[in-house]
């Protein structure tokens, strides 16, 4: 399976739930798929736990312009996020993220999933602090483009 968006996200953004605009997103990172009908934070299974790990903020990339429509559609870029020295109390792969609407500092069960993004091949963070981990981090430089299409 590939990067995608939730099911409602278009509808989100139409209604003007998620504003492409003026809305701040962060990204948890996951060990299991999601299913495409994730609609909030409260629904995620499988979130990395323990050790350094914590969820990301995301910043919109400079070259973004979410007014932009292309065919229909909405576009918006991040930056690519880092872990510095993740590890984890688990050596279960991270498949990928889940992007979600909000920030960190204030997440909520209700935020709204927008999209998931696959790492492929999967990562397997270290289960140890010692020696200190190789920042990770989550290229997103095509992939992190969320184009949403209606239909």
């Amino acid at each position: 399976m590939a990067s995608y968006v939730f099911d409602r996200t278009a509808n989100d953004i139409a209604r003007n739930t998620v504003s492409l605009v003026s809305d701040s997103f962060y990204m948890a990172l996951v060990t299991t798929l999601p299913a495409t009908s994730l609609s909030t934070l409260a629904g995620i299974v499988g979130e990395v736990v323990g050790g350094s790990y914590v969820r990301k903020n995301l910043a919109k990339s400079s070259g973004t312009n979410p007014d932009t429509y292309i065919v229909n559609s909405s576009s918006l870029r991040f930056n690519n996020p880092v872990w510095t020295g993740l590890w984890a109390t688990a050596a279960t792969p991270i498949v990928g993220g889940i992007i979600f609407k909000g920030t960190v500092e204030a997440s909520a069960s209700t935020d709204i999933a927008i999209g998931f993004v696959e790492i492929s091949p999967s990562y397997v963070p270290p289960i140890s602090p010692s020696p200190a981990p190789a920042p990770f981090t989550m290229l997103l430089q095509t992939a992190g483009t969320i184009i949403v299409s209606p239909g």
